[in-house]
This record gives C-alpha cells, structure tokens and sequence, in this order.
C-alpha cells in the first residue's frame, strides 16, 4: 500500500514537471476603414491565401460620412470596394454601381489600419 502510494507521488511530481502547452492568443488586426464621400460603399475582405486567414467579411455597409471597424486575423487579403447606391457625387465617378476594384494587402496582427475613403470630389465635414 505504502508502494502504491509512493509511485503515485513519483508519478504526479513527473507530469507536474512537464511543460504545459497553451495556445496562442488571437491578436487581430484592426482596420478603420472611414467614408468621406456622400457615397454608399461596400467592402469585403478576403484571405489571398486558404492558409495565411481562417475568414474574410464580405459586403461591409459603409453609409455615406460614416467609419466601420473590422477585425481580422493577420494575413494577406484581396480587399474590394464596391459602390452600393449612386447617389451626391455619383455622377462624377467612372464606378457605377456593381462595379469593384480590388487590392491586395497585407495586414499584421495587432496593428491597427485607417483607410480614409475619399474621391475627388468629396468635401470632408458636409454634403455638396
């Protein structure tokens, strides 16, 4: 009895001396992406890589003179901007609605991204 009991300290003083694994944080990077147009946009974010992002956003709504934070995990992504609605300065763009462009870029975690969206026809602080 005394024998079992000493082997079960041995063997517990043994697994206590082990090294534990844990697994790493999730530290996002966060990306602010503003509007400073009048325009309705969408956004989405996708991993360029199946291996460097677990997930994407797709369609992000950015009303017009709005801001949207998103969070993502670190890695490359195809970014698209996409116009939702023609209408203030809509005219005077060569997008019409439906139409993207598209980026490619590279987002680290634990930082933090500002894309101030703007044309050239947008006034910061009021509408045209």
């Amino acid at each position: 009895m005394r024998l079992a009991g000493l082997l079960l300290l041995a063997m517990g003083a043994g697994c206590a001396s082990s090294p534990r694994k844990v697994a790493p944080a999730f530290d996002p990077a966060e990306i602010v992406v503003e509007n400073h147009t009048d325009l309705a946009w969408r956004v989405s974010f996708h991993p360029a890589l199946a291996s460097d992002a677990p997930k994407g956003v797709s369609g992000l709504a950015i009303p017009p003179r709005e801001t949207r934070r998103v969070t993502l995990a670190g890695g490359s992504y195809v970014v698209s901007r996409e116009l939702a609605s023609p209408s203030g300065e809509a005219g005077a763009l060569s997008l019409s609605p439906g139409t993207a462009d598209e980026v490619t870029l590279r987002f680290e975690p634990g930082r933090i991204y500002t894309w101030p969206m703007g044309t050239l026809f947008s006034m910061e602080g009021s509408a045209q």
